[in-house]
């Protein structure tokens, strides 16, 4: 924390000279520092029905879908590929 992160010197600043904020850097941290969440609904409630009133969960199943359905799993190293490869060869001979 620093002056810049508390804001110290613009807490001052009177209403007609906060109007230059938006490029000043306490309003650049603020900005920055803002979490909007993904999954919680922010809108007004009659907009949220209009939108179809999707609650968390189905929310929160949809984006786990998306994840599931875009996740490229990395490629496993040779040296792996060739250890799992000797297990399952080792399984088989073990069945007869």
């Amino acid at each position: 924390m620093d002056r810049n992160t508390l804001a110290l010197d613009a807490i001052g600043v009177s209403t007609r000279a906060a109007a230059s904020w938006p490029t000043s850097t306490p309003w650049l941290i603020f900005r920055n520092a803002q979490w909007s969440p993904r999954l919680i609904d922010r809108r007004r409630f009659d907009n949220w029905q209009t939108a179809g009133a999707q609650d968390m969960f189905e929310r929160a199943n949809q984006r786990a879908r998306q994840i599931l359905e875009r996740h490229q799993a990395p490629a496993l190293p040779a040296e792996a590929e060739a250890v799992i490869q000797e297990i399952l060869e080792e399984r088989a001979a073990a069945r007869g």
